[in-house]
C-alpha cells in the first residue's frame, strides 16, 4: 500500500526515517504500528516495541482465517484488509460508507460557505451599518470568521455614507 496523508511524518520503527506521502508501506495488524515495506520485509516482521520481541519467539502463531462473522474487504481508500461490517477504516482513518463520505463532503461544502457573506448578508452590511455592526460583533463572540467581514463591510460603509452626507450638506 502507499502512505496517505495520514499515514505520513509517522517514524518507520525498522529504519527510524519519516514516513513520507506515497511511500509503499506495511501496517501491522496487532500493533496498527506503520514501517516500510522494506523495512518489513528485511526484518521479517514488524519492529515495534510490541511486536519486535515476539520475532525472536520460536513458536509461530497459526494463521487464523477469519470466520463466517468476520468477513474482510478493502479499505476504499488505503486498500488494507479490515472487517467487512467496519465503517472506518483502522488503518488511514478514512470512511468506508457513501453515507458518511457524502455527509462528510456536505460539512466541507458547509464550513466553507460559512466564511462567507451571502449576497443578502452584504446588503445588510451596507445599507444598516449600525445593525449590522451588532450583528458581527455577535458572530465574532460565536467564532464565525465571516463576522469580520461583516464589521469591516459595515465601517467602510458608514464612513462612505457619511463622506457623501458631508459632501452633500456643504453644496
Amino acid at each position: 500500500m502507499k502512505a496517505n496523508k495520514v499515514l505520513a511524518g509517522r517514524v518507520c520503527p525498522g529504519c527510524s526515517v519519516p514516513i513520507e506521502l506515497a511511500d509503499d508501506v506495511w501496517n501491522c495488524p496487532r500493533c496498527r504500528n506503520t514501517m516500510h515495506q522494506n523495512c518489513h520485509q528485511t526484518a521479517g516482521g514488524c519492529r515495534s516495541d510490541i511486536c519486535a520481541p515476539q520475532l525472536t519467539a520460536p513458536a509461530v502463531a497459526p494463521q487464523v482465517a477469519p470466520g463466517p462473522e468476520q468477513k474482510m474487504k478493502e479499505c476504499r481508500a488505503c486498500g488494507e484488509k479490515i472487517l467487512a461490517k467496519a465503517s472506518i477504516c483502522k488503518y488511514c482513518g478514512e470512511s468506508q460508507t457513501l453515507n458518511n463520505r457524502f455527509r462528510e463532503a456536505q460539512e466541507k461544502r458547509r464550513a466553507a460557505t460559512e466564511d462567507n457573506l451571502s449576497g443578502l448578508e452584504i446588503a445588510f452590511g451596507l445599507l444598516c451599518g449600525g445593525i449590522a455592526c451588532i450583528m458581527a460583533v455577535v458572530w465574532l463572540i460565536q467564532g464565525k470568521k465571516k463576522g469580520w467581514k461583516l464589521l469591516l463591510l459595515s465601517i467602510v460603509s458608514q464612513m462612505i455614507f457619511g463622506v457623501i452626507r458631508a459632501t452633500v450638506k456643504r453644496h
